[in-house]
C-alpha cells in the first residue's frame, strides 16, 4: 500500500490524466515496439475502476508472456505501472514494488513525454473540452473531471 501512495506522489501528473481504450492502445503499442515487449499481450475491460488493472505472467522469467488487463476507462499512471512491470521482468526476470519499478516508470514516462506520445492524450483532451463536456446542463471545466 506504501507504493501506491509513494508512486501516486512521484508521477502525480500521469494518475490526473484519464485515458479512453483508443488511446490506452495506441500509447501501448509505441512503448511495446521502444521496448521490444512483443510477447506482452493488453486486454481491456468494460470496467471504469483502475484497481481492476492486472498484469499476469505466464512462465516467469525471462522468456514469460505478459498479459496486461485494463479497465477501458484508465489513467497514464496506471499504463506506465504496468508496463514497468513488463519491462523489469523482461530485463531482471522478475518484478516487485520497489524503487528499481519507479526507476522504469520514470524512464518510460521521460522517453514517452520527449516523443510526445502523452500529446495523443492531450489532444484527445482538448477534443472533448471542445465538445463541452456538458453535464446536468452546466459545462465542467477540465480541471473538474
Amino acid at each position: 500500500m506504501k507504493f501506491y501512495t509513494e508512486e501516486k506522489l512521484r508521477f502525480s501528473e500521469l494518475f490526473i490524466r484519464p485515458i479512453n481504450s483508443k488511446q490506452i492502445i495506441r500509447i501501448f503499442r509505441k512503448l511495446c515496439r521502444k521496448y521490444k515487449l512483443s510477447d506482452t499481450d493488453l486486454r481491456i475491460l468494460n470496467k471504469k475502476h483502475p484497481r481492476a488493472t492486472t498484469t499476469y505472467f505466464r512462465n516467469q522469467g525471462r522468456n514469460s508472456s505478459t498479459i496486461i488487463t485494463m479497465p477501458s476507462k484508465s489513467n497514464l499512471g496506471v499504463l506506465v505501472h504496468e508496463v514497468a512491470h513488463c519491462v523489469e521482468i523482461k530485463v531482471h526476470g522478475r518484478t516487485r514494488h520497489n524503487k528499481r519499478l519507479y526507476r522504469i516508470m520514470s524512464k518510460i514516462n521521460t522517453y514517452a513525454r520527449n516523443k510526445n506520445y502523452w500529446d495523443v492524450v492531450a489532444t484527445d483532451y482538448s477534443k472533448m473540452d471542445v465538445v463541452g463536456l456538458i453535464q446536468n446542463g452546466k459545462r465542467k471545466e477540465l480541471s473538474e473531471v
